[in-house]
């Protein structure tokens, strides 16, 4: 008899790991990055275990890999990452809504549709930047997933009635709760940092109540070329919390044995 498996919704935030808030400011000239072959790869991992997911794509990524977008679609749901990758509190409400009308139609024209779902870059829905989601429900999206209810000392939101509208589904990523207990384990740093029976162990918890929504980014899977990483030059800490653990694809392969993984779409019947 075979095992029926947790589910969990598996998302990625596809766009250039070089426009981390951790980093940028200390990086300098063009950086390339193997997009179309990264992508290739996770779509052949995610067929060999029968796993859906969600993308939230950033615009200007995919206006620069159309092919790759249209390949991702084919079996997978494709979400907004907005276009610059600005976080929301950088950006007012009339710049926003222009980006996000540039990414639908970038999307919709790779695609044929537009997306449903939303996610601001670094997770910057907050109480101050929650004019955004009026924005999103004049755009008819069906859902967000930007806020993180988890206060990390660079984004997250406590308050979650100040982020969240009756007509606009909220879908923020995993935080263990119990009591006064709160671990994140929704994926990134947290995936990233935890030992994996720990991970898994918060995860199958929470999979018996609700439907954990976990994150992951593709260059965390992939790795960054080493020299590049050796020639970034920035506070060690820095460097350690962007780069630590990436890479771990054998890791990550456990995760899509062990759990059922179905995209947003599909686990909502949208």
């Amino acid at each position: 008899m075979n095992e029926i498996k947790p589910k969990i919704i598996l998302t990625f935030d596809l766009e250039y790991w070089h426009e981390s808030i951790f980093l940028k400011r200390y990086l300098s000239g063009a950086i390339e990055e193997n997009i179309s072959e990264s992508v290739k790869d996770l779509l052949a991992l995610l067929k060999k275990f029968n796993a859906s997911a969600t993308f939230f794509i950033l615009g200007k990524l995919a206006e620069k890999y159309p092919e790759a977008v249209k390949e991702i679609s084919l079996g997978h749901e494709i979400a907004s990452h907005g276009f610059s990758h600005l976080p929301l509190h950088l950006l007012n409400e009339k710049e926003f809504e222009e980006e996000i009308i540039q990414t639908n139609a970038i999307l919709k024209n790779i695609t044929g549709q537009n997306p449903s779902g939303f996610r601001a870059p670094a997770f910057s829905l907050n109480k101050k930047t929650s004019w955004a989601l009026d924005v999103l429900i004049r755009q008819e999206f069906k859902y967000d997933s930007s806020v993180f209810l988890f206060k990390n000392g660079i984004y997250g939101e406590t308050d979650f009635l100040a982020v969240s509208r009756p007509n606009l589904k909220s879908l923020p990523p995993a935080v263990y709760k119990k009591s006064f207990l709160k671990i994140p384990v929704a994926g990134g740093i947290y995936w990233r940092f935890l030992p994996y029976f720990i991970f898994k162990f918060f995860i199958k918890r929470m999979a018996k109540k609700e439907t954990p929504v976990i994150y992951f980014h593709n260059h965390e899977l992939f790795g960054i070329n080493k020299q590049i990483k050796k020639n970034i030059k920035c506070p060690f800490w820095k460097k350690w919390l962007k780069f630590k653990g990436v890479g771990n694809i054998l890791k990550f392969e456990k995760l899509l044995k062990d759990f059922q993984c179905v995209s947003i779409k599909e686990r909502f019947n949208l």
